[in-house]
């Protein structure tokens, strides 16, 4: 079980991002994400997600299901082709039958 508020503020490197953020289709998701993630690397080098977040820091998990490996992997390559930038790594933190997903972006 996840504890229910993470006391670290967003600033310009971490950013939380509800579970909706990853409601929709796989393509889509892949398109708000890149559009994200291309305008925030413009005011940082380093920039992470963590998406089962609320903006208040309330821990809101995804299901387990809407994280499946084949499926991360999927908005992984497709934010890094649509980016050109390699360095952008998904890694969903299941525990039991809900997670998180961490993204982290590094444009070098």
């Amino acid at each position: 079980m996840y504890s229910k508020i993470i006391s670290k503020l967003e600033d310009q490197v971490l950013e939380y991002k509800s579970r909706d953020f990853l409601a929709g289709r796989d393509a889509e998701v892949i398109e708000k994400l890149s559009e994200d993630l291309g305008k925030k690397l413009k005011e940082s080098p380093c920039k992470i997600y963590i998406i089962g977040v609320e903006d208040d820091g309330t821990v809101s998990p995804l299901p387990a299901s809407r994280l499946r490996s084949d499926r991360i992997e999927g908005f992984q390559s497709g934010v890094q082709n649509q980016l050109g930038i390699p360095n952008i790594y998904a890694l969903p933190v299941v525990q039991k039958d809900e997670g998180i997903l961490l993204v982290v972006a590094l444009q070098t």
